[in-house]
């Protein structure tokens, strides 16, 4: 068997870049992240946002100290930079042990926006979501506004916090209407339309890496099509499963990810290399490396960007 070493090179050093960029992008965006993002519907007042997570406990005051220590020593860099506010959560916790997401949870990956638009203000946040929530406002008066409960049920989370209706010039709790994507993920559009743009993605990426290897026959497409199609359903169920029926806050998807897209590499390889009948076997395999780890990367970075458009 004829080996192009120069191409082999190429591969090897594609597939070896591609692999750390992958896990890169696995620990910021993995396929799709967890993620919820929640546009609050209010024009009268300005505020400061939160999510409140469940502590468990009562606040000691050892915690609310080193809190306040790293408030002081600017470690809690947000878009509003409220320091007052900061100070105010770092004792605050409600009467069913919920506390600030931003002083005692995982905000790494927490953004803010408030758009001039009718997008009005949008938080959003990625991996380190909480499974249960509550959305908090604190307000330009220092008036403090929950929403009810929210508890997410799938990986994908859009939310609306309408307070249209809500006197904001009292503390309050437990108010406002929560509408989004809330229940069962799998009656939810979101999460076939999803599916579907994640699948086309993997064709579109997969198919083209086959023509650019020189594949030519029509039964080669059909069943490298076939089988993307099998596998892209069979890891997109066991993601949806892990993170939908995990108790413990949903973030072994992370983990059935990694391992579904090892499984994938592995059997794909193997599938292609001894039913695809065209080519030499070193070829299939230097195709099926580069097919998937692009289709990885790419489509993580696309999907994950795309996802909240839909």
């Amino acid at each position: 068997m004829k080996i192009n070493y120069q191409r082999s090179v190429i591969v090897i050093f594609l597939f070896a870049l591609f692999s750390v960029m992958g896990v890169m992008v696995v620990g910021a965006n993995s396929g799709p992240p967890s993620n919820v993002q929640i546009q609050v519907i209010n024009n009268e007042v300005d505020f400061n946002f939160d999510l409140l997570i469940d502590n468990n406990s009562l606040l000691s005051q050892n915690q609310i100290d080193q809190a306040l220590i790293r408030i002081a020593s600017g470690d809690y860099d947000y878009e509003y930079n409220d320091t007052a506010f900061l100070i105010y959560m770092a004792s605050y916790q409600d009467s069913e042990g919920f506390v600030s997401n931003l002083l005692y949870g995982n905000p790494e990956f927490y953004r803010t926006y408030d758009y001039d638009d009718d997008r009005g203000y949008i938080a959003t946040m990625y991996l380190n979501v909480p499974k249960e929530f509550k959305a908090l406002l604190y307000t330009d008066t220092e008036v403090i506004i929950t929403s009810e409960l929210i508890i997410m049920s799938q990986f994908d989370f859009r939310l609306t916090f309408d307070l249209v209706d809500v006197d904001m010039s009292i503390n309050q709790n437990n108010v406002g209407v929560v509408s989004g994507y809330i229940g069962n993920p799998w009656g939810n559009l979101t999460t076939w339309v999803n599916f579907l743009l994640r699948l086309i993605l993997t064709l579109g990426i997969e198919l083209g890496v086959l023509y650019l290897f020189g594949f030519k026959k029509k039964s080669t497409y059909i069943f490298v099509t076939l089988m993307n199609v099998v596998s892209q359903i069979l890891l997109n169920i066991a993601l949806i499963a892990a993170f939908y029926n995990n108790p413990s806050g949903g973030y072994n998807y992370i983990f059935t990810f990694i391992i579904g897209e090892f499984v994938v590499f592995t059997l794909e390889l193997v599938i292609i290399s001894i039913f695809v009948k065209e080519h030499r076997l070193f070829k299939k395999i230097e195709y099926s490396l580069c097919a998937n780890t692009a289709s990885l990367v790419i489509g993580l970075l696309l999907a994950s960007s795309l996802s909240f458009l839909i």
